[in-house]
């Protein structure tokens, strides 16, 4: 039987794999591929760089993306028409109620109930509690109208 030594057999299962042998390695500088690619950008561009030049009316390129000004605008008139809807919705109440009136003097008593409940859901507006409700809107949302 042959005998084995086990401080040997030991080191070899624990050692780490032996590295791989270095190959030649076919490096290619990168400074020519950053050259290369500077150089065909600045053709790509090129075009866009005389055509913004020669006519005064283009100072940039747009691309079709809006700035945050213009986003902005766009919050304040979604924001303003979301607040100003009950307003309106009670401004056309008002008018209901003021038709109602007109259209027949008469029976106006007929109609007071009618022309009673048009003011009152009017008036909800007015509560001196929701009366500022456009700044109590704007402190929670943090949009601006």
């Amino acid at each position: 039987m042959a005998t084995v030594n086990v401080g040997t057999l030991i080191r070899s299962v624990a050692a780490p794999p032996p590295p791989p042998p270095r190959a030649a390695a076919h490096s290619v500088p990168t400074a020519p591929r950053r050259l290369f690619l500077l150089l065909c950008s600045a053709t790509a561009a090129a075009p866009f760089i005389t055509s913004a030049s020669s006519s005064s009316s283009v100072a940039a390129i747009s691309l079709g993306i809006p700035g945050p000004k213009e986003w902005l605008r766009e919050q304040k008139k979604k924001a303003a028409k979301y607040v100003l809807a009950p307003i309106d919705a009670s401004r056309q109440t008002l008018r209901n109620a003021y038709q109602l009136l007109e259209a027949a003097p008469d029976s106006a008593a007929e109609k007071t109930k009618e022309v009673r409940s048009l003011l009152y859901s009017a008036a909800r507006d007015c509560v001196p509690e929701q009366r500022n409700s456009l700044v109590a809107f704007q402190s929670q949302t943090g949009v601006e109208v």
